[in-house]
């Protein structure tokens, strides 16, 4: 059984009113005196009006109601606190009411609009592609092919059955009237690769692997547009990815993904020539790892819940809400992004968010810490201590097993948001600072210099958030990715870090694309567009003596509102479109307008191979 609650928003500049109102539910059997919901914006006891405050966690709450619910009374709940809360999204998630022996779903009538792509398509003789590169069409014409013969072992040819098998498209067997596709490496070649497509057949040549799959991308962007326009003029290609990174980062923590959603997407990211798949793997609301040494990171760490280690966070309410990947999962998915050319870049994210971690294995809290602080997320117990206990070893014990299943040389270490406060009354660093005569915020550096050191035996290099450079422990080897905007990136690289461009008003998924109220997603950075990712330029106010440093650039998708393998879909096109052209650098010798054109090209494509992808062409 479940109920429905009205709940209203009101701003007036510099406070907001939440109001939850429960009616008197007749049909129900019993009383319930708490109610809970996850918050974005979490509020403590003196803000609230209708009840107590008794536990938070996060954004979760739990409320002891002045007033139960019965078959004859009402709740009434009201929230006043500083800020502006403007969009759907931004009302309560995972609302229920419970008492000593059950709990009752509540729906909530937030309205959130998405209207993905219908797949309505308009056939043209003139290919579409994505990024811009240098095509020459000829006049002659090419016929969807009845037979395809890959010529050679380089190919991926499962990705392109897969990619159309999406599209009803079967390659007969016969190949006495195939169309021959051939692959040759020439090392003199000026450009990175050299696409000819023609009815007699298709040559691609190659400078390097990293050409190869380019113009294979490429090839298989003509190849999914030919069959379903049925003839295409005939062309010659030629180009090549200006940065060596281009990456996409989903985080499977906050909302889990499953290893054959992520092989699915991992298809459509090297489609459009995306070659890094940052795998956020850890954070304060899950870990998504197995461990032979810690098991409890599976049977505690992987799974939330009420009366759980870890509670509800992010609407995942009443329900249990679990995800774990196996090893041979995690093989598959590593497996299938090499194949494409994708190399997948782990990320365990220390020493903040952290909380799973800390409360799957007790050992690592110092119950003698009484350190004052709050993450952003709102907790208070989610950093763990370098120089307590047994931590390091722990972490070495991690790292090792995450080397064995990740062959990539990238390792993310996050090393994001440490919030003010922590350690300064851990008796332990205490200590520390005053044998080592270094202030106490310098732990992090000393985590990160272990760390380092440690992956550099497996031939690892570690990467991190721009707050990586703090505490004065590590090396210019170390990538940093600068995501808060990009003075944190410029001023990296001038220390000679490689880094990576990923600055949330271009680069972040999970910002809404408009300030509407139903348009769903965060906008603490502002609102992103097609147009604010297609227009950024990862060199500006780089000095050009430290510009060789940029390495590429990542868009970046963040699940906290974000629930289902739909909604990400949603989020991610078409942007990812627009990041893939930041990849080429081709955003900077096209026009907008242009790219426009060939992004209304692609939409209906990719609702036809399967993609929930977003349909308001006005709010792209």
């Amino acid at each position: 059984m479940q109920t429905n609650a009205g709940i209203t928003l009101l701003n007036d500049g510099e406070y907001f009113d939440l109001i939850i109102h429960i009616p008197q539910q007749p049909g129900i059997q019993e009383v319930y005196d708490h109610i809970c919901f996850s918050f974005v914006s979490p509020f403590t006891d003196d803000q609230l009006n209708g009840g107590t405050l008794i536990e938070r966690q996060g954004d979760w709450h739990r409320i002891l109601l002045d007033q139960p619910l019965t078959p004859k009374s009402e709740i009434k709940l009201l929230v006043r606190a500083k800020g502006s809360l403007t969009k759907a999204t931004d009302y309560p998630e995972g609302v229920y009411l419970e008492n000593n022996e059950s709990r009752l779903k509540v729906t909530t009538n937030a309205k959130i609009t998405r209207h993905t792509e219908p797949n309505h398509w308009q056939k043209s003789k003139t290919a579409a592609f994505i990024p811009q590169c240098d095509v020459v069409e000829h006049k002659s014409t090419v016929t969807k092919p009845k037979a395809i013969s890959f010529q050679g072992e380089i190919w991926s040819i499962g990705w392109f059955e897969r990619m159309t098998r999406k599209l009803r498209f079967r390659f007969e067997s016969d190949t006495d009237q195939a169309w021959l596709i051939s692959a040759q490496c020439d090392g003199s070649l000026d450009v990175l690769f050299k696409l000819d497509i023609s009815q007699e057949g298709v040559h691609l040549t190659y400078r390097e692997k990293a050409g190869f799959y380019q113009g294979q991308a490429f090839f298989l962007q003509y190849l999914l547009q030919l069959i379903k326009n049925e003839e295409m003029f005939a062309l010659t290609m030629q180009g090549g990815a200006l940065f060596s990174y281009r990456g996409v980062h989903i985080d499977v923590v906050r909302h889990f993904f499953s290893a054959t959603t992520l092989q699915e997407w991992l298809d459509v990211f090297a489609l459009f020539h995306y070659n890094q798949f940052h795998w956020h793997l850890t954070d304060d609301d899950g870990w998504r790892v197995p461990s032979d040494a810690f098991p409890e990171l599976v049977q505690k760490g992987s799974v939330r819940g009420p009366g759980l280690t870890l509670p509800p966070q992010m609407g995942t309410g009443c329900e249990l809400y679990q995800g774990i990947y196996s090893k041979e999962q995690i093989k598959q998915v590593v497996h299938h992004a090499t194949e494409l050319g994708i190399n997948v870049v782990p990320e365990m994210d220390l020493p903040g968010h952290a909380r799973a971690l800390l409360k799957a294995l007790p050992k690592l809290q110092e119950k003698e810490d009484q350190s004052l602080y709050q993450s952003v997320q709102f907790f208070n117990d989610n950093v763990i201590n370098p120089v307590y206990g047994d931590t390091l070893n722990i972490v070495k014990t991690l790292l090792s097993e995450w080397c064995e299943l990740f062959p990539g040389r990238l390792f993310h270490i996050g090393s994001d948001e440490i919030p003010a406060g922590v350690w300064q009354r851990s008796p332990s660093a205490l200590q520390w600072a005053a044998e080592t005569d270094q202030p106490i915020k310098n732990l992090q550096g000393v985590l990160l210099n272990v760390v380092e050191q440690h992956l550099s035996t497996f031939g690892k290099t570690m990467a991190g958030w721009e707050e990586v450079v703090e505490g004065e422990g590590t090396s210019s080897n170390t990538w940093v990715y600068s995501w808060q905007g990009v003075d944190a990136g410029i001023k990296a690289a001038k220390l000679g870090h490689s880094i990576v461009m990923t600055p949330a008003q271009h680069c972040y998924l999970d910002l809404a694309v408009t300030t509407k109220h139903d348009d769903p997603g965060y906008y603490w950075a502002g609102t992103v567009n097609l147009a604010a990712t297609y227009e950024y330029d990862p060199y500006k106010g780089v000095p050009i003596e430290y510009q060789g440093n940029i390495k590429g650039v990542q868009m970046c998708l963040w699940s906290e509102l974000i629930h289902n393998k739909t909604e990400a879909e949603y989020m991610m096109f078409p942007r990812l479109l627009a990041g893939s052209e930041l990849g080429f650098y081709s955003n900077t010798k096209g026009e907008f307008g242009a790219f426009y054109g060939r992004v209304q090209r692609w939409m209906p494509l990719l609702s036809a191979l399967g993609l929930a992808v977003r349909a308001e062409k006005d709010t792209w």
